[in-house]
């Protein structure tokens, strides 16, 4: 027993580590790359506008989508590790670039990113499966998510530090040098992850044409389960915009919230505070494997996001995604409350996380693993760059109502979701039950 459970769970703190150092930088600068460039962009030689930031992230996003669709014939090429690495360094580079800002090599190291992205993501979500038996997939994705999130906590601190002695404007640079060095560590330590395992069994991934795996993928696209997965994956990216990416801007732009530049990093402080606590309840921490379990853990995220909304439409002013203002909404905005609404969001968007994660990957097992995490992070990151143009366009209160409807529908198709999966791995025990029995019969 001790021997099955040390090389996956070895492999999995591993890359759990590798990723820490890269998303340290990456988490670390998102909530504030928008409140950067709209500061930055009335000095003409950078070549950008006010609303640079949303572009960036616009850009990046829908080029992770379209290279979800590349990722599974690379990683059949060079193997989940491999497309780890590269990643990685196209993070330490998009990071690098802001050493030298100029809106066209911006945009183009987004365009870049998006597709160190799809490679990253889709040969984490393929190395974890390799790696997992599935009696371990539960507590591995809890261990993996909860790293993930003390990531987002050192990158808080960072900035929290800096921004105590300075703003934005005049250490940016040094933040991102900073971040882009995290991003090499990072890309260091996912090289030097072991080539096999004990618990690992080959997938076949690699015995497969570029072609075969184009077409699994596609096939994949037009199954019930993938399309009821899909609504909730597009909810994932749709939220993760707000509070990763608007809720910071938002914070930055509201001039009557005292400190608001460095409020940010506290605010990023609670998510990832929320997050972990989520994380080790509803992963690491879970005790039950029961679909009911899971279902009330992803009605209690609902809940969660929805009044983390409610909240933010009470504080926040209603053009505050777009632009500056001392407006005030319907109380009036606090450091404390914007904190508290940070941790909600937080607990919330952990529960969905964890819950998607384990569902999607007791599903896709094997030869169907790369594939379906590819279409996964698709349809995550295509929702995610849609909704950061359109972060740019709707004012607050229109995104507020149109993701509190999206929660809903989200949640009835997981429940759906997980009926099927639950009937499916009902039929799969019956069937295996009656090939045994003749065996048994003839002995």
């Amino acid at each position: 027993m001790f021997s099955c459970q040390v090389p996956d769970l070895f492999v999995v703190i591993q890359q759990c580590i590798g990723f820490f150092f890269v998303l340290a930088a990456y988490n670390g600068q998102i909530f504030i790359v928008v409140a950067v460039l709209r500061n930055l962009a009335s000095d003409e030689i950078y070549g950008i506008s006010d609303q640079s930031g949303y572009y960036t992230s616009s850009i990046l996003c829908l080029s992770f989508t379209l290279s979800n669709f590349l990722a599974p014939p690379i990683l059949a090429r060079i193997g989940p590790k491999w497309a780890m690495v590269i990643g990685a360094l196209f993070y330490a580079l998009y990071m690098f670039g802001f050493l030298y800002l100029r809106g066209w090599l911006l945009y183009t190291l987004a365009l870049l990113l998006g597709i160190g992205s799809a490679l990253i993501w889709t040969g984490n979500g393929v190395n974890l499966v390799r790696h997992t038996p599935k009696h371990h997939m539960h507590r591995n994705n809890g261990i993996m998510w909860t790293g993930l999130q003390m990531a987002l906590i050192a990158g808080a601190l960072f900035l929290a530090i800096v921004l105590q002695t300075s703003d934005l404007v005049s250490s940016y640079q040094l933040v991102y040098a900073v971040f882009g060095i995290l991003a090499l560590i990072g890309a260091v330590i996912l090289a030097c992850l072991p080539k096999g395992s004990g618990t690992e069994k080959s997938d076949g991934l690699e015995e497969q044409s570029t072609k075969e795996v184009f077409a699994r993928t596609f096939s994949l696209v037009k199954t019930r389960k993938m399309l009821m997965l899909t609504v909730v994956t597009c909810f994932l990216g749709a939220e993760g915009v707000f509070h990763s990416g608007v809720y910071g801007a938002a914070l930055a732009a509201t001039t009557r919230l005292q400190r608001n530049e460095v409020g940010i990093a506290y605010n990023v402080l609670a998510l990832g505070l929320g997050e972990i606590i989520g994380g080790l309840l509803f992963g690491v921490g879970a005790k039950t494997k029961s679909p009911y379990g899971r279902r009330i853990v992803v009605l209690m995220g609902t809940v969660l996001l929805v009044l983390g909304f409610l909240m933010s439409f009470l504080f926040l002013p209603v053009d505050s995604p777009q632009k500056k203002t001392d407006e005030i909404a319907f109380i009036e905005p606090t450091l404390w409350f914007s904190l508290a609404t940070a941790f909600v969001f937080g607990l919330g968007d952990s529960c969905w996380q964890t819950q998607a994660y384990t569902i999607a990957g007791g599903i896709y097992k094997d030869k169907d693993a790369a594939p379906a995490f590819a279409l996964f992070q698709f349809f995550q990151a295509g929702s995610a760059g849609i909704c950061f143009y359109i972060s740019s366009i709707l004012n607050l209160y229109w995104q507020l109502g149109l993701l509190s409807i999206f929660a809903i529908l989200s949640t009835i198709a997981f429940y759906i979701l997980q009926q099927w999966a639950l009937e499916e791995q009902n039929i799969d025990k019956v069937t295996s039950q009656e090939e045994i029995k003749p065996e048994n019969s003839e002995i």
